[in-house]
């Protein structure tokens, strides 16, 4: 699994818990990066 299939899995996740909000797209996106990259201390 490539690192874009992780982050588009990870996304999908997110929206599950976030819900369709356009407003926590950017929480959602850092989130995802964050978790896929593997970033310690982000957030």
């Amino acid at each position: 699994m490539d690192i874009a299939s992780r982050f588009v899995e990870e996304l999908d996740a997110e929206a599950g818990v976030a819900g369709d909000d356009p407003d926590l797209l950017p929480v959602r996106l850092a989130s995802a990066a964050a978790t896929v990259l593997g970033v310690d201390g982000s957030g």
